[in-house]
């Protein structure tokens, strides 16, 4: 019975011992959840604060940034200032700053002065290149069907129907006439133009062109031109040293020349000329008594001339017609 009570005592006594266990077992996890949760409050204080940190950091970053930008406003404000106050009133020079000097402006380049022409050149220049004017030979008169026509051949340009031809007198003694084409045939056959070599048949109004040999769309019936001739040296063909004057030592003869090289008619006449032309010069001067073989001629100026030495032939220079003499009796 003893020993079943000392048992029971022990039981007990374990029993208190479990319980105690138990107890504390609840205080220490009471205190480690405790613990647990205080930690836990802290770290969050901490990250709060560090986040509060941050964001005061960026603030104050925010608030220097837009501090420095209003500092640099106000200066652009200060600068721009003083240059509109300086455009808009007038500033006294300060001495102690050096004066502007003036930009250079740039002067435009003149061209080259052209070269002066020589002698040769400045006959040259003045000949026609391309003329204007018609240049016709008559043949023989024709009648068909009543009309009369006057069988031409064109020598230089395009005879069309519906030109003037025309002559100009001699100083009012040998009247300026005038007439138009008023028909062209050609092989019995109508046509409106002719050019240069083909042979037509025209009708004209007035009978006086009927009787000339040579006339055109602009004729000028010349005894005087005026010419500017060129002499050649002895290296351009001129076998002859002496110069010219007023045909001494020379018979010349001037000779109208086409652009195209053909010779129309050969005039010779007595040149006046007041000073010596000397070979290599150039030199205005008239032609009086101009004898014109053949008929009357084209002179017109810008006509080209041959100068040649009639006792040899061969020619001496070149000369343009720049013009007619005055009428002596106007």
């Amino acid at each position: 019975m003893k020993e079943e009570s000392n048992n029971t005592k022990k039981l007990s006594l374990d029993k208190k011992q479990i319980i105690l266990l138990v107890f504390l077992i609840f205080l220490i996890l009471i205190f480690s959840v405790f613990l647990y949760v205080r930690k836990n409050r802290n770290s969050d204080t901490k990250q709060d604060q560090g986040e509060e940190k941050i964001v005061s950091e960026l603030e104050d970053e925010e608030d220097l940034g837009e501090s420095l930008e209003e500092e640099n406003v106000e200066e652009d404000i200060e600068e721009s200032t003083p240059e509109s106050s300086k455009s808009t009133t007038p500033s006294k020079p300060s001495e102690s700053k050096e004066p502007k000097k003036p930009v250079e402006e740039k002067t435009p380049e003149k061209p080259d002065p052209p070269k002066p022409l020589t002698p040769r050149e400045q006959v040259e220049s003045l000949w026609t290149p391309d003329a204007t004017s018609v240049i016709i030979d008559s043949k023989e008169t024709i009648t068909i069907n009543g009309t009369k026509y006057l069988t031409v051949t064109v020598r230089r340009g395009t005879l069309k129907v519906g030109d003037t031809l025309k002559q100009t007198g001699i100083c009012g003694i040998v009247p300026d006439v005038s007439t138009k084409v008023r028909r062209m045939i050609k092989a019995g056959k109508l046509v409106n133009s002719a050019t240069v070599s083909e042979s037509v048949g025209i009708a004209m109004d007035n009978d006086y062109f009927y009787k000339r040999a040579t006339f055109g769309t602009d004729m000028q019936l010349a005894t005087k031109v005026k010419l500017k001739v060129y002499v050649f040296t002895k290296e351009e063909g001129n076998s002859k040293e002496q110069s010219v004057v007023n045909n001494q030592g020379y018979l010349l003869s001037f000779v109208p020349e086409d652009p195209s090289g053909r010779t129309f008619i050969t005039g010779n006449g007595t040149p006046v000329i007041s000073q010596p032309i000397k070979p290599g010069e150039v030199a205005e001067i008239e032609v009086k008594k101009f004898i014109m073989l053949g008929g009357p001629a084209l002179y017109e100026p810008g006509t080209r001339i041959k100068v040649k030495d009639q006792n040899t032939n061969e020619q001496i220079g070149i000369a343009v017609i720049t013009g007619y003499p005055p009428c002596p009796h106007k």
